[in-house]
């Protein structure tokens, strides 16, 4: 598999992975994901009344089709959230194959 020809399934399946929310998902000229755009969970220090509380944020970002992670935005690249994209491909073949060897 080249890099960036990744399919929906695969991009959807690393997203629920990594507990991200896609909501767009843009096809190329080929059934390929040229890119996506999605929510990431930002956790957050507030205080209130003087009590530190641990508030859930959703910060907006895009994937490219090899699954980086950029701002939606700007160009500011967030490693921390990259897509396994190449894992979850592994993982499918390696499942195809053990359910063909059966």
């Amino acid at each position: 598999m080249m890099k960036g020809t990744f399919s929906i399934g695969v991009f959807e399946e690393a997203a629920s992975i990594c507990g991200y929310t896609l909501f767009r998902i843009h096809l190329g000229s080929q059934p390929h994901v040229r890119y996506a755009e999605g929510f990431v969970p930002i956790v957050k220090k507030r205080t209130v009344n003087g009590i530190c509380q641990n508030v859930v944020k959703q910060r907006k970002v895009r994937w490219n089709d090899a699954g980086h992670c950029y701002s939606a935005y700007s160009t500011k690249r967030y490693c921390q959230y990259d897509l396994p994209l190449s894992t979850v491909y592994t993982d499918r073949q390696r499942k195809e194959v053990e359910h063909v060897c059966r």
